[in-house]
């Protein structure tokens, strides 16, 4: 890892504050590499051959909403 250092205007750091600059900034970093890392993912879910992707997603989604539906009714008694 390296550490980038970047000019900022000083009207940013009065209005927002250092921390707060420093905090979008990481964010935005990170929902990049998210992008990246999801754009990797869709390239080898291409590639990959005899999948159907969409009963398999069919299929956690279902247990998903069925486990909400779950902890719900216990919740709610």
């Amino acid at each position: 890892m390296i550490i980038v250092e970047i000019p900022v205007g000083d009207d940013l750091i009065q209005k927002l504050g250092e921390k707060q600059v420093e905090k979008l900034l990481l964010d935005e970093l990170e929902y990049q590499r998210f992008k990246l890392l999801e754009e990797e993912l869709q390239q080898a879910m291409k590639e990959a051959k005899g999948v159907d992707w969409e009963a398999a997603f069919e299929k956690t989604r279902q247990q998903a909403y069925d486990e909400w539906i779950e902890r719900r009714e216990k919740r709610n008694g």
